[in-house]
């Protein structure tokens, strides 16, 4: 029994150190919340098996869930459905994937445990802004210009702006690459281990990846937070701020979800309640988002490299179409 287990844990740490480095063989790590550190590795039948412990959300492997009425399937390259504890569909949700800006939930994260003041004024220089592709979204922040750290929250999270999410890095830790350090330190601690970020606005590098249920471990987290809340719900911001020459600048920013934006319409009996998007070529388009039904259920869907938007909501179309009535409570 002892040499089982012994074995266990060394196969767990070379996990640890393998992680990303292929598709095959997943390891599980523990799930923690925020600050407590307990362990969640729990040895059962004899050592035979690894379990991951879990509170509030649902254990997951790497075989194919289908609990939806009528069994669609999906030809997205990973999906993922949830209601509280409970698992509804799940396909790749841990195999290593490019999350575009999906990886600005992690940014927020970062940004809600380190900085403590929200309003804190921001004084944009052009380094902070440099974006290495010319065709990133952004809202164009000028070198000079004045904003706080919830206008670039707003921005980075409501239209998915890259250069709101590089001044964000800016501001908390210095620079993109400090601030990356925090990004998956604090993904560990939350128990998504199999993640990598190398930069805070989700823009491609070969060495930035995450899985679906990583990002939904950390999106799960987010939604305790009021103002994550309050920020992923608005169908449009608008950012007053000053420029360099004490000019106020408007901007009105739509909402990248499109359920939220009004160009698609959420089925009757749902509303959705928020979340993330995100897009770019070698990621497809991307979502994660929040929605409840009628009688109160919430649930989480998660859909990432769909060929395009138009079939990214109309793969969300078959999840509403088919959510199961009789799920425990």
């Amino acid at each position: 029994m002892i040499k089982i287990r012994r074995n266990l844990v060394i196969i767990a740490l070379m996990g640890l150190i393998l992680t990303g480095c292929g598709n095959n063989t997943i390891a599980y790590f523990p799930y923690v919340d925020g600050k407590n550190q307990t362990a969640a590795y729990n040895f059962q039948n004899e050592g035979q098996k690894l379990l991951l412990m879990s509170e509030g959300i649902p254990v997951i492997t790497d075989k194919k869930i289908n609990k939806l009425k009528n069994k669609p399937s999906f030809n997205a390259k990973a999906v993922f459905v949830s209601s509280g504890e409970e698992a509804i569909y799940s396909k790749n949700s841990l195999k290593k994937i490019y999350p575009a800006s999906l990886t600005k939930l992690m940014t927020a994260w970062v940004v809600f445990d380190k900085e403590k003041n929200l309003d804190r004024e921001v004084s944009i220089t052009s380094e902070m802004v440099k974006l290495s592709h010319p065709y990133a979204k952004k809202i164009r922040l000028m070198d000079g210009d004045k904003v706080t750290i919830r206008q670039l929250l707003n921005a980075s999270l409501v239209t998915s702006a890259n250069d709101a999410a590089k001044a964000l890095a800016f501001a908390v830790a210095g620079s993109e690459e400090k601030f990356a350090v925090l990004m998956n330190e604090e993904a560990k601690k939350l128990g998504a281990s199999h993640s990598r970020f190398v930069n805070s606005t989700g823009l491609h590098d070969n060495y930035h990846y995450s899985t679906l249920y990583d990002l939904y471990i950390i999106f799960n987290a987010l939604l305790k937070n009021p103002e994550f809340v309050k920020i992923i719900r608005q169908p449009s911001y608008v950012m007053k701020y000053k420029n360099f020459a004490g000019a106020e600048i408007v901007v009105t920013m739509a909402a990248t979800n499109q359920y939220l934006a009004g160009i698609y319409k959420v089925p009757n009996g749902y509303s959705v309640l928020g979340g993330k998007t995100g897009t770019t070529d070698e990621a497809g388009s991307c979502i994660l988002m929040s929605f409840k039904s009628s009688e109160g259920r919430e649930y989480t869907a998660g859909v990432l490299k769909a060929s395009d938007s138009l079939n990214l909501y109309a793969q969300l179309g078959t999840i509403f179409e088919n959510l199961p009535q009789n799920i425990p409570n």
